[in-house]
């Protein structure tokens, strides 16, 4: 191997050995303290002004944390949820809550307990063509454009800035 070959090697493994500590101090990020404030079974963002269900569809709050199981549905139906005020969020309204790569900071899970790992999409009122969505992973703050007869997560939001 080449002397600059041996260089190039020995950075790539030094960037790549660092990359889990950058990482893990980018997800280590909290929310900015107190923008997040619950009031029963709704949270107000005081950054965006937004309100958004503090638990999602088929949950109810209990105490401090959402109990019972994470309702799928497909984006219709996850239309037709939205009553009262309340609608899907934008793409930009629900990624905002979720950081890249790590998902949601420890701040916003806290508020937001009932996170499912197993049901981690899910659905904007973003659409791009007439058979898909936009979705978002709470896992990891990727997002995707679905097929809107998928069955994924729903939070609704009302309000804004």
């Amino acid at each position: 191997m080449s002397m600059r070959g041996t260089v190039a090697a020995a950075t790539l493994i030094s960037v790549l050995a660092h990359a889990p500590a950058v990482l893990a101090a980018a997800c280590d990020e909290t929310t900015q303290p107190g923008r997040f404030v619950v009031k029963g079974d709704e949270v107000q963002d005081t950054k965006t002004g937004l309100t958004w269900q503090r638990c999602s569809i088929g949950q109810k709050v209990q105490g401090d944390t959402c109990s019972g199981p994470v309702q799928t549905m497909n984006w219709d139906q996850a239309k037709k949820a939205a009553k009262g005020g309340w609608r899907l969020p934008t793409l930009e309204e629900l990624t905002g809550i979720t950081l890249q790569p790590c998902g949601m900071s420890a701040e916003t899970k806290k508020v937001f307990s009932d996170f499912d790992p197993l049901t981690p999409w899910y659905w904007t009122g973003t659409t791009t063509e007439n058979n898909l969505a936009w979705i978002v992973g709470f896992n990891n703050g990727s997002t995707f454009n679905g097929y809107r007869t998928a069955p994924n997560a729903v939070r609704l939001v009302k309000g804004g800035k």
